[in-house]
């Protein structure tokens, strides 16, 4: 069959591979937005934390890439019960073990591409049989309907809602000609890499929704691909499964705009732009994540140089300082022994006196402040006075 035989062109003209030109002629918007995201990441690539702080942010970005991955598709657990399946505690009755079998396909597919990279692997060769191989990875251990075969193109025509996908006898054409294009028709902002990946990520992902070439798993395989694509080009982790996190979060927009772009002829750059602009806000906030933990570190760091020693009390009032600055909110008195578990235990067997011996305790040290008869709250000033000085704005 010539190219100019393939019934694709005329049941699915937007399918065009020319994002390349359309990138070309882009809004400044969509390479301000990539450009951000670039920095931002790099910042948290570049950003040191603590072990316990470094293991449990990638555990919980780990559950939430899994959970957005299958949530968009009618998967119902919570991020509860993913992080208590990642602990081997989840128990389910059997009539909802299928979606346990989701979530995990999902998870060993990103811890198989994980160590890879992270054992120093900078490439993965995306290829139409790697793309197979995720379909049946995702697909693994699942009650599947009649003709569903895992990892093979479809017999019939695949019909999501109103979408039908490509022709069956041009997707295994299609998935070559895709990883050929995503491998040297993508350009970036630049030489970067992370830009590279961001833009094929994205790309990959939306065309492999138009292609839907597998008769089941096809959203999750093209997040899986979206995963790789960014892990193997230097985005850290936890911020590889954003995208996923933003189409789920945002999921009547997330279709509207794979429609906008079908409908459209194939314009890539609103979709783009969509989807950026969600990785943008999503490292952000992982960013904000980050600088509390580094924030709390600190504010330890001074409670403990206020409040030296040993013992019980010295421990009591220093958890309770550290609580009062969780809070990040004026508190009444009554509430402080109620603010987590820590505390409970600590006033359980004591007297109201107690406590407000520890409260003008943490008072004289500077530690926090009285807003009112009964109400305090953390001196954050103390933490503020720390930032380097820089001159006011004009």
């Amino acid at each position: 069959m010539t190219t100019h035989d393939r019934e694709y062109l005329v049941s699915h003209p937007w399918i065009t591979f020319d994002a390349d030109k359309q990138l070309r002629q882009a809004p400044p918007q969509l390479w301000q937005l990539v450009g951000g995201a670039v920095a931002l990441i790099e910042v948290l690539a570049d950003t040191p934390t603590l072990p316990e702080y470094a293991s449990k942010m990638r555990e919980v970005y780990l559950a939430r890439g899994a959970l957005a991955t299958t949530a968009i598709e009618g998967n119902t657990l919570t991020e509860a019960e993913v992080l208590q399946l990642l602990e081997g505690q989840l128990r389910l009755p059997p009539s909802k073990e299928y979606l346990a079998v989701e979530v995990d396909n999902m998870i060993d597919a990103f811890n198989e591409i994980m160590p890879d990279v992270d054992g120093g692997i900078i490439y993965l060769p995306l290829t139409s049989e790697r793309i197979k191989d995720m379909n049946r990875q995702v697909l693994k251990g699942l009650d599947l309907e009649p003709g569903v075969v895992p990892g093979e193109i479809s017999e019939k025509g695949v019909v999501v809602g109103p979408y039908r996908g490509a022709p069956r006898r041009d997707c295994d054409y299609l998935l070559d000609r895709l990883c050929e294009w995503l491998e040297h028709g993508v350009p970036s902002s630049g030489q970067d890499t992370i830009s590279t990946a961001i833009l094929r990520a994205i790309l990959a992902h939306l065309y492999l929704a138009w292609i839907h070439p597998f008769g089941d798993g096809n959203g999750r395989t093209a997040r899986l691909v979206e995963f790789q694509i960014l892990a193997v080009g230097g985005v850290p982790a936890p911020a590889a499964h954003l995208l996923s996190n933003h189409f789920n979060d945002t999921r009547t927009e997330y279709y509207r705009q794979l429609a906008v772009a079908s409908r459209s002829g194939g314009n890539v750059v609103p979709f783009l732009v969509y989807a950026l602009q969600g990785l943008y806000d999503g490292v952000n906030g992982q960013l904000d994540t980050i600088r509390g933990q580094t924030e709390e570190l600190v504010w330890r760091r001074l409670v403990d140089m206020a409040i030296p020693g040993d013992g019980d009390v010295v421990a009591r009032k220093r958890r309770l300082a550290v609580a009062l600055y969780r809070a990040r909110r004026v508190v009444q008195t009554k509430e402080m022994p109620t603010l987590n578990a820590k505390m409970q235990a600590a006033y359980l067997t004591r007297t109201s006196k107690t406590l407000t011996r520890d409260i003008h305790a943490l008072q004289e040290k500077g530690l926090i402040i009285q807003v009112s008869r009964g109400n305090y709250r953390v001196a954050l000033d103390l933490i503020m006075g720390l930032l380097p000085p820089r001159a006011p704005l004009a």
